[in-house]
């Protein structure tokens, strides 16, 4: 599980800077809390729990470097927001699906701040993750996969990235498990419900 961890966290770490891009339908306030579009444990599927030491409010001053936090501030976002869910541990010899699920939420002022945030994250994701398309959830999408080779006997894992758009708001779902898993159909199903959270 402490790959898995390590991958999601990887994703949900980088992921708050990340948006995706074009139509501008949706708008939400300024002061809309992102938590508010944060998926629940019954979203998820049997036995997943909130680790609630790695989810909470994310304000650009969390960012890992200096420069993120100025990008975030050209690019106008307001509040952010990240939620981990690991499975329960005595499930984990059993897994034939995702081990752990994080996602992250991020409130730009505009949706041109949200359209520079993504151009940014294609660019950023890229340079360590394959592309594997742009699936149809929200405004508009991108999915990645990144693959950790197995290593002093810790298993080989995967990890989906779908981050997508409506409005002004961004969301990354990242789902980590065993390599081979069906995790992109779990990634998209996710995607999904959190996007239906979002007003049109």
């Amino acid at each position: 599980m402490s790959r898995l961890t390590s991958l999601a966290l990887l994703f949900a770490l980088g992921a708050t800077a990340f948006a995706p891009a074009t139509s501008f339908a949706t708008y939400l306030a300024p002061d809309t809390d992102p938590r508010a579009f944060v998926l629940n444990t019954t979203d998820l599927g049997t036995g997943f729990r909130m680790n609630s030491d790695q989810s909470g409010p994310r304000p650009n001053e969390a960012a890992t470097s200096r420069d993120d936090v100025m990008r975030y501030q050209q690019w106008g976002r307001l509040a952010g927001y990240s939620a981990q869910f690991e499975r329960e541990s005595s499930l984990l010899t059993q897994l034939v699906g995702s081990g752990l699920i994080v996602q992250a939420v991020s409130l730009y002022r505009t949706p041109d701040g949200a359209q520079a945030a993504f151009d940014y994250s294609r660019q950023r994701n890229g340079q360590s993750m394959e592309l594997l398309g742009t699936p149809q959830v929200g405004d508009a999408s991108l999915a990645f996969r990144s693959r950790q080779q197995s290593t002093n006997g810790a298993p080989a894992a995967d990890g989906i990235v779908i981050q997508f758009r409506k409005g002004n708001l961004v969301q990354t779902v990242v789902v980590a498990g065993p390599m081979g898993a069906p995790l992109m159909d779990e990634a998209m199903n996710l995607a999904q419900v959190a996007a239906s959270r979002v007003p049109d």
